[in-house]
């Protein structure tokens, strides 16, 4: 089985690493930009279930993650007027419901650790390859690039995110493309997204979100370095794609350079933004595609299920996504089953009925929280006025103990750092020796 995948983000080079864990080693990876480890984007967080198929791909880079990672604690909650309303330990919480903790990178950092460990990393990858067109038969799907190179594989994986040009191709030549396109991703708020060094009044290992009005932010601090989101509700949800420059940037940044981001007040969205590394501008899309594949060509991650950043739950819901993929197509590597075009849309169509009601279920959530947070942490305030009930424990086991614990797994590869909360997983992993 010979595979092309579109896109060297980190759901494209977790692609390649489960396809080599799969035995699938006979692929490559076309990335337009011209190197993959790239400054672009701001943070990444790995939920339990992630941290937990990055120790099933294996190639070290659970250990090494492990060593750079920081130790989140704290989560905490302002309101409308930057006043304290919630503060849990839920970070800690998740850990101990979950045996692995929540990893928090900056994107950089695990683009460079995906790249550096995948084995002929520089064969596979490819860089500066713009697609410019695609073309199928019965028992292939060529690539062609804008520099003339060709590519012909029995699959193609379209791994280039929510602005994928792979989808744009699949319906190409339906008559109902526009719709189909359309239909599935709206925006409803947009936002800068940065990361820069840990200014005086910010302390390692917290999260910090406050909303007031339109606006909201959301901190995540490390021992030496802050990722931080700052999103604006727009006036009208679109389905185009919108286009910020750095003037613009600068606009949003100065309007709310007052905006407080602590509880004290001693740090407001101007000190992060003048101490900022990199930042970017973009609309925030939400939504799900109708079709997941077509032929021999199938989508994965952003490219058909897109949620708002604020639970960390769109590049876990990617890893989980290649997860199914995998699994169906190393089944079907295994079968004596030839690779029609029949036996592959079979596959692609379970892989879509498995993975689609839990991206729903991610988008919802990820729509909910942002838009009703501040309501969620005043309930949860006063149940913890007038009960006995923990909050923090109460977030941890009732609202989001659901994430982690039915994530998938490669089903079959061994994890070689088994860990275990006091929430079971639903779903084991092999033993080695069954591997």
């Amino acid at each position: 089985m010979r595979v092309i995948i579109i896109g060297a983000g980190p759901t494209g080079l977790v692609l390649a690493h489960a396809l080599i864990k799969a035995g699938i080693d006979d692929f490559v990876l076309l990335e337009r930009r011209e190197q993959v480890v790239d400054e672009s984007g701001a943070g990444l967080g790995l939920w339990p279930q992630g941290v937990r198929i990055l120790d099933q791909l294996g190639n070290g880079m659970f250990e090494e993650a492990e060593q750079i990672v920081p130790k989140m604690k704290r989560s905490v909650r302002l309101g409308n007027e930057g006043d304290l309303v919630l503060s849990t330990d839920l970070f800690a919480h998740i850990e101990e419901n979950h045996g692995h903790a929540f990893w928090l990178f900056e994107r950089v950092r695990l683009l460079q650790l995906l790249y550096s460990h995948l084995p002929h990393a520089s064969d596979r990858v490819l860089t500066g390859k713009s697609v410019e067109s695609l073309s199928e038969t019965e028992t292939s799907v060529t690539v062609r690039c804008q520099d003339g190179s060709e590519y012909t594989g029995d699959i193609l994986i379209g791994a280039d995110g929510v602005h994928s040009i792979t989808r744009t191709f699949l319906f190409h030549d339906t008559p109902d493309r526009r719709t189909e396109l359309a239909k599935g991703l709206t925006a409803s708020f947009r936002g800068i997204f940065a990361c820069g060094p840990l200014v005086p009044g910010l302390v390692p290992g917290e999260m910090i979100e406050r909303n007031k009005g339109a606006v909201s932010s959301q901190l995540l601090t490390t021992k030496d370095s802050v990722v931080w989101f700052f999103y604006q509700r727009m006036d009208n949800t679109t389905t185009k794609r919108s286009y910020y420059s750095d003037s613009d940037m600068e606009k949003l940044a100065e309007e709310f350079k007052d905006f407080s981001v602590v509880e004290d007040g001693s740090v407001r969205l101007g000190d992060l933004w003048k101490s900022r590394k990199r930042a970017t501008m973009a609309d925030l899309e939400e939504g799900i595609m109708e079709k997941w594949f077509r032929g021999r060509v199938v989508l994965v991650g952003d490219a058909v299920h897109k949620m708002l950043s604020n639970l960390a739950l769109g590049g876990n819901t990617a890893i989980e996504s290649v997860v199914s993929l995998v699994n169906k197509l190393h089944a079907l590597d295994k079968s004596e089953s030839p690779l029609s075009t029949k036996n592959l849309e079979a596959a692609f169509t379970a892989y879509q009925r498995e993975r689609q009601p839990r991206a729903k279920y991610a988008i919802r959530m990820s729509g909910l929280l942002l838009r009703y947070s501040w309501l969620l942490a005043r309930i949860l305030t006063l149940i913890g006025k007038f009960s006995s009930l923990e909050n923090d424990r109460m977030v941890a086991d009732k609202i989001f103990a659901g994430i982690p614990r039915p994530g998938l797994v490669l089903d079959f590869a061994p994890e070689s750092h088994p860990r275990a909360g006091k929430i079971p997983w639903d779903l084991k992993t092999v033993k080695p020796t069954e591997n």
